[in-house]
């Protein structure tokens, strides 16, 4: 049961053309429901809402410029007290403006912020010896109500950030070192599989009305191509740096690199078939044509080959390589529009 405020509030881009897939939009009524939005658009309004997100960074950003150059200065009272104000300024008022507003979402993303510098600042004061895995893990727990209770996409994603930075230092700072079989590749699996997690989860989500608050095609793009960065890095260390690891065991290359044709694979599938997305198919593709035009430099330049025709054959590989990407992404894009025009028929 929807309340009178969310009835009221006019329908976005992203609601109308999820509206439009469904295809509960009439075909004749269409281009005039989507020209009335174009002509309807509240400039002034977007303006105003990105001006103010902004401000916001600009601000956060000045509180962490002026601790850093003023560090030396300031006493340990000061320090703990601007920060502590902060927090509970911004928190209390994301409460009074009301968490449903755009003003309260943004200031407690404000007040989760500073909460991150106010644990750094504690840990170097009183040199807890905690390490910088222990900061971001612990921030990440303080601020999880916060996101459960403030249902706004941006501190989601902030808070994605936070746990993703650190399992990065965990692996680093501690699996890395003390274990003989963690290794970097399996640090990066890892990592992989905790962005394709939350892109799962996402999907999952954002298809229910309940989420309807965590829609927004900027969140998926940044999901899919973390998970295929992390992926990425195993299959080029495999191209590039396959002699570091000889003693290692190598089942983290393997499975790495079956994890990047599945991810690449499917990933090209969903978003071209069942989810449509272009940027996320054109990231697919274009990933495997670069990590193919790697595989291709390294087992070239290593032959028999002399340097300038090498790299000529290199270049060669490479045109030819993203050249069919091209057309990939441009039949996608074709088929994408196809099958939009068939559900309005």
């Amino acid at each position: 049961m929807q309340d009178g405020d969310s009835l009221d509030k006019p329908l976005s881009r992203t609601e109308l053309e999820r509206l439009d897939r469904e295809g509960l939009l009439s075909p004749e009524k269409r281009e005039e429901i989507f020209s009335r939005y174009r002509e309807s658009i509240d400039w002034a309004g977007w303006i105003s809402k990105w001006a103010g997100a902004l401000g916001g960074i600009f601000l956060l950003a000045g509180v962490l410029f002026f601790f850093a150059s003023n560090w030396k200065e300031m006493s340990p009272f000061l320090r703990f007290g601007v920060l502590e104000g902060g927090v509970l300024l911004a928190a209390t008022a994301a409460l009074v403006c009301g968490l449903r507003k755009r003003l309260g979402n943004w200031l407690l993303v404000a007040a989760s912020v500073l909460t991150g510098v106010l644990i750094a600042v504690f840990g170097q004061v009183y040199q807890t010896g905690a390490d910088a895995f222990e900061v971001f893990a612990l921030w990440a727990a303080l601020i999880f109500l916060w996101v459960l209770a403030a249902k706004f996409a941006p501190l989601w994603m902030l808070w994605v950030v936070v746990a993703e930075t650190a399992l990065i230092l965990f692996a680093g700072q501690v699996m890395v070192p003390k274990d003989n079989w963690v290794t970097w590749p399996v640090a990066f699996l890892g990592l992989a599989d905790f962005t394709i997690g939350m892109l799962v989860l996402w999907e999952w989500l954002q298809s229910k009305e309940r989420f309807a608050w965590l829609r927004g095609e900027w969140i998926r793009i940044a999901l899919v191509i973390t998970s295929l960065f992390w992926l990425s890095i195993i299959v080029w260390m495999w191209i590039f740096e396959t002699w570091r690891y000889r003693d290692k065991p190598q089942w983290p290359f393997w499975a790495g690199t079956l994890a990047w044709m599945l991810a690449v694979g499917i990933g090209f599938w969903f978003y071209s078939k069942k989810r449509p997305s272009l940027i996320s198919v054109s990231a697919c593709v274009l990933v495997a044509a670069g990590t193919m035009v790697c595989w291709l430099a390294r087992w070239i330049l290593d032959s028999s080959f002399d340097g300038g025709f090498g790299w000529l054959m290199v270049g060669m590989c490479a045109i030819g390589l993203f050249t069919g990407a091209a057309f990939l992404i441009i039949r996608a894009a074709k088929q994408i529009s196809g099958e939009a025009e068939k559900r309005e028929s």
